[in-house]
């Protein structure tokens, strides 16, 4: 069950190391321009989002698009 959990701002290999570790169900989404092409340890988790007792959708965003605007005027949202 999902209690108090923040992963936002965490690095996604880190935060799904803890949804593993902890039996949680997640699916992932992806900003434009962020894709699966960067290796999860240059991704953040920039929103959560409850779906289900056992289940937690995260967004992930690149660190380089954020970083550097390339996803537009908000920085990659």
């Amino acid at each position: 069950m999902i209690k108090n959990i923040d992963l936002v701002g965490l690095y996604a290999d880190e935060a799904l190391n803890y949804l593993k570790a902890t039996g949680l169900n997640y699916k992932l989404l992806f900003t434009p321009n962020s894709g699966s092409e960067h290796p999860y340890e240059k991704m953040r988790v920039v929103r959560q989002k409850k779906l289900s007792k056992e289940t937690i959708e995260l967004v992930l965003v690149s660190e380089i698009t954020f970083n550097y605007g390339k996803g537009g005027g908000n920085g990659g949202l």
